[in-house]
């Protein structure tokens, strides 16, 4: 599939090497025949919505409490009133808490479909070289073995900066989402952890876009669904395509992800690597530097990384 490189903006101010204006060759890789080519599932929103709280018997938090007022004694003290009152409204409110929390209320994830790409040439996130960011990544001690990602266009939208294209999928992931219903919104430096059908686990940090342009079967946009019915799909990066599946699997597994806190070792590694107020050019953030001022600018999002941000 091709697609379309990241054009830096105002390069006119760049000490870097301009990017390729071409359109560079994406490998959008299934590995070995797949089965998920066998099954077209419609994806939905796996979150469960919110229920009532209940007691034990059936009643609700406010209802004990209204039935115990009811049932206190009439001569009693007014001391002992506000003591059982408190007491009983903590407890219907540890209830209902505790309730919406086991509900998992608190987070919520949605189903994706996965790719593997070895290519490149500059990612939409801050022209980022992701050999660079897979490398310092490889290179931590962490829970989760991590990944850059492309996150499919649906997810990004929508693009920003003035390379923003939505025909063609180039541009920047945008801070405020579409509003898309089943997809994840996200953006460059976020994270994301990825569970398979079959149980395997990776972390993934948002680095790139997966254009529908080019990469229609496995890429949607516009809040729509890809061929296998998902609206949400992660393309991981890796120097050699077993990097990637020898964690996640083979066959282009499906699963569901959702967005978590990045560990501080990943934010200070790529802040490192970054070093965005050094004139030198970094594996980044490369859309420019003006001299003087800085930092390297990136893309919305990488000024946790200590890049500037276009818009």
């Amino acid at each position: 599939k091709r697609r379309a490189t990241r054009r830096p903006l105002r390069r006119v101010l760049s000490l870097a090497p301009k990017l390729s204006g071409r359109a560079a060759q994406r490998s959008r890789q299934p590995q070995q025949p797949t089965a998920i080519t066998q099954r077209a599932q419609v994806c939905m929103n796996t979150s469960k919505p919110a229920e009532a709280v209940d007691g034990d018997d059936g009643t609700s938090p406010a209802t004990a409490v209204a039935a115990t007022m009811t049932a206190m004694p009439a001569k009693a003290g007014f001391r002992w009133k506000l003591a059982a009152s408190i007491a009983v409204i903590v407890v219907g409110l540890a209830l209902g808490l505790g309730l919406g929390l086991g509900l998992g209320l608190s987070s919520t994830s949605y189903g994706t479909s996965t790719t593997v790409y070895t290519d490149d040439p500059g990612a939409a996130c801050g022209g980022a070289f992701l050999t660079d960011i897979y490398n310092t990544l490889d290179g931590l001690s962490l829970d989760l073995k991590w990944f850059p990602v492309a996150i499919a266009q649906n997810m990004a939208q929508p693009l920003t900066c003035d390379s923003a294209d939505e025909a063609t999928g180039t541009g920047s992931p945008s801070i405020t989402g579409a509003g898309y219903q089943n997809v994840l919104h996200a953006y460059c430096a976020q994270c994301i952890q990825f569970t398979s059908d079959a149980g395997a686990t990776a972390g993934a940090l948002v680095m790139d876009t997966c254009p529908h342009d080019g990469n229609e079967e496995w890429c949607p946009m516009g809040g729509t669904t890809n061929t296998y019915g998902y609206y949400n799909h992660l393309d991981f990066f890796g120097p050699v395509a077993s990097d990637v599946t020898d964690v996640i699997g083979t066959d282009n597994p499906t699963g569901t992800i959702e967005l978590v806190a990045c560990p501080d070792e990943i934010i200070s590694a790529i802040t490192e690597l970054a070093d965005a107020d050094n004139a030198a050019s970094n594996p980044v953030c490369t859309f420019y530097y003006q001299p003087g001022v800085g930092p390297w600018q990136g893309s919305p999002g990488m000024d946790v990384f200590g890049c500037s941000q276009c818009s």
